[in-house]
């Protein structure tokens, strides 16, 4: 089976809550353009967006980061932490954190 890639999991994230391309953009302060791109694989969504999508569709940080992932509620223990720890620290903190948490769990380089 082939890993489903952030790009599938936003789009199939957001039909799930119910949200149009344009309804979720503007809850998340995402231009539209920014978003079909996001959802078609062209490009990937800035730390902070993440941050800001994983809330909003309440899935997992650690689900939208990993390609492997399938339970949008894996690791959701940690949200919080994850979410406080932004809050706190901002996203390049953040984004080296995840960094440092993904060679420790054995992850790639750039996926939380």
């Amino acid at each position: 089976m082939i890993p489903m890639v952030m790009c599938e999991k936003i789009r199939r994230a957001r039909l799930q809550a119910g949200f149009s391309q344009a309804e979720l953009a503007a809850a998340a302060g995402i231009p539209l353009d920014n978003m079909c791109s996001y959802e078609d694989g062209t490009m990937n969504p800035e730390i902070q967006e993440q941050v800001s999508l994983s809330r909003i569709l309440g899935v997992s940080f650690y689900y939208l980061r990993h390609d492997g992932c399938e339970d949008p509620s894996e690791h959701i223990h940690m949200q919080e932490a994850i979410f406080e720890f932004y809050d706190r620290f901002g996203s390049d903190a953040l984004k080296r954190y995840a960094e440092a948490i993904s060679r420790e769990i054995g992850g790639s380089r750039d996926r939380f």
